[in-house]
């Protein structure tokens, strides 16, 4: 037989990082908490990414995204990274459309 599945590790050492990661968006009891980060090397392309979860009924659902700058656009990718996070979200099911965002 498969050897079984290794065991769950406890929510309770999770707990500081639920505490600090910001709240982004909110609706129907459901919320998205991510973190942003950013590179920039010049003279590479810029990079910036968003990490984080939905909580929500039944479980979390995971996420990361990267996006990378193209030379030349008037994409924002520092503001545009939740827009496109939330956009995908929502059309997967996983947060309703017209969460409310915040600051």
């Amino acid at each position: 037989p498969p050897p079984p599945p290794p065991p769950r590790a406890a929510p309770a050492p999770w707990a500081p990082v639920r505490e600090v990661v910001p709240v982004l968006a909110e609706a129907d009891g459901r919320r998205l908490k991510g973190k942003t980060g950013w590179y920039v090397n010049e003279p590479d392309a810029e990079l910036g990414w968003l990490v984080g979860w939905v909580e929500r009924p039944g479980g979390p659902a995971v996420f990361a995204m990267n996006a990378e700058e193209a030379r030349g656009e008037s994409f924002d990718v520092m503001r545009g990274r939740i827009r496109i996070v939330r956009a995908v979200l929502a059309d997967a099911g996983v947060l309703p459309d017209g969460s409310s965002e915040r600051p």
